[in-house]
């Protein structure tokens, strides 16, 4: 595999750029035995065969990325590439090792990122794989209570052993330097990190201070990451973690596990708990909703973090998916899927060209809650702030089953223009939308000294762009408050602070 020639060297110096720090991400995460059919007399659909039609998809989207579910060798499709048996071979499902690279190279060449999902947690006991490699436990640990996994009948690596940790780390490089990879994705990080996972009291052994924390496969995280941002500085190391383990995006300098991203699955969890309730029930579990603000920043379109939908997701796919047929792809032709499929579009638009849903994605100054009290109401209103004032976005969502005109409060005097609403008629919806641009008025709300009322139908939601007054604008509504000796609100507008003050 070493005479390739790679044409993505452009992408890869700007890699950094494009995907760190907070610049926007959203990830098409997919399995490639289900993006293609394959044609007559064949089993499977060849890297270089799914490479452009991935491409024409991700870039008609506007999808930032692609994460792969493992490409790595294994012996059963329905694993869906979780029970790696050959961690250094792209599974010759989809052809040869320069057919992947064909389709990583042709991915960086229309500008879109290739993030893998990668499996150090545990292996397969298949006989031909790493299980009793040399007739020993060589991988894995002798005593089941270490080295054998009880949901997934899988056996867990000996992280301890110099020899095991260094397969693991190279395997990783190898992926990223000789493929690629932007970005390597790590599965099933919390089975790692906790010896007691899964197990009974009984079940596991100790670490050498009596806890159940997994201290060699810390280690091994720890050392990974280190050696990852000094070779390969730009390449995302994300998380696939369940629990409260402190520091996952931690820097290794303080003690975290170095990871760059952590999949917000509590996020997720909750917010399709709340959303299955009627929403006659939904104040009652209000909570689900908002808590996450509480303890991170993360996920929906319109809250802090990256993105990420699974293949489907995306044209509201009504049956689960499953390896053995690929995406409906069909639905694009019915009405209300193929407006969900451009609400999405329409959001992945949203997302890049608007600083404040991504600038200040890791600080707190980029979120602030506007209203998250009303749960009899079941709504809430925030805004997400970029680093210039007037790079403002107020959200307000309607989780009831009854159309709302909900008053919120703003931050600043000025315009609020929709440039987004879910129950558009493009996206399916009734129609109900705010086509007028709205003033904030001086009616206090929220704690705020002023307001503007947006109208919601049942279950949707609306972005409004924050508008600063022109001068003119400025100077009606300074005569009007002299007229009414009303004090002038707070502004981002430098001329209208020195007039305030005069």
């Amino acid at each position: 595999i070493r005479n390739y020639q790679w044409e993505d060297g452009e992408f890869l110096k700007s890699r950094e750029k494009y995907q760190c720090g907070n610049a926007p991400v959203s990830v098409y995460e997919m399995y490639l035995g289900s993006f293609v059919t394959p044609g007559e007399g064949q089993d499977y659909v060849n890297y270089r065969e799914i490479a452009p039609k991935v491409i024409e998809y991700v870039k008609k989207m506007g999808y930032t990325h692609v994460e792969l579910l493992p490409v790595m060798e294994h012996p059963l499709d329905a694993s869906w590439g979780y029970q790696v048996i050959g961690y250094y071979a792209p599974t010759a499902r989809y052809g040869t090792p320069e057919d992947f690279m064909f389709f990583v190279n042709a991915l960086h060449k229309a500008g879109i990122g290739v993030i893998l999902d990668w499996v150090p947690a545990h292996f397969p006991r298949d006989s031909y794989g790493l299980a009793a490699f040399d007739g020993t436990c060589l991988y894995e640990h002798q005593d089941p209570r270490q080295g054998s996994h009880p949901h997934w009948g899988t056996l867990i690596y000996n992280y301890g052993r110099p020899q095991v940790s260094n397969y693991l780390i190279a395997n990783a490089l190898f992926w990223v330097e000789k493929y690629h990879a932007d970005g390597v994705r790590m599965d099933a990080v919390a089975s790692m990190l906790y010896l007691d996972y899964g197990r009974q009291a009984g079940e596991w052994i100790p670490n050498i201070y009596g806890g159940n924390e997994n201290l060699e496969a810390i280690e091994l995280i720890k050392h990974l990451n280190s050696i990852l941002k000094k070779r390969d500085p730009g390449v995302l190391s994300i998380a696939e973690e369940s629990t409260a383990f402190p520091m996952i995006t931690g820097s290794l300098e303080e003690g975290g596990l170095g990871f760059d991203l952590k999949w917000n699955m509590g996020f997720m969890n909750d917010y399709l708990d709340y959303i299955k309730y009627d929403p006659y029930f939904r104040s009652h579990h209000h909570g689900e909703l908002t808590f996450s603000m509480i303890y991170a920043y993360s996920e929906m379109m319109t809250h802090p973090g990256k993105k990420l939908l699974f293949m489907g997701q995306d044209l509201a796919e009504e049956k689960e998916w499953n390896e053995m047929r690929q995406v409906e792809w069909a639905l694009q032709e019915q009405k209300e899927n193929a407006g969900v499929q451009r609400l999405v579009k329409d959001l992945n638009a949203l997302y890049r060209e608007n600083k404040a849903l991504y600038e200040c994605d890791d600080q707190a100054k980029g979120f602030q809650w506007m209203n998250e009290i009303s749960a009899n109401e079941c709504y809430v209103s925030f805004v997400r702030k970029g680093e210039a004032a007037e790079e403002m976005l107020l959200v307000v969502a309607n989780f009831s089953g009854v159309p709302r005109e909900i008053t919120t409060g703003v931050p600043y005097e000025g315009k609020y223009k929709e440039i987004l609403n879910t129950d558009a008629v493009c996206y399916g919806g009734t129609g109900v939308v705010n086509d007028r641009v709205k003033r904030a008025e001086d009616l206090e709300w929220d704690d705020k000294k002023q307001s503007v009322t947006v109208k919601l139908a049942p279950l949707s939601l609306s972005i409004l762009q924050f508008i600063p007054y022109t001068e003119a604008e400025l100077e009606k509504v300074i005569e009007k408050r002299i007229r009414k000796n009303t004090p002038i609100r707070k502004t981002t507008n430098k001329t209208a602070k020195k007039k305030q003050e005069k």
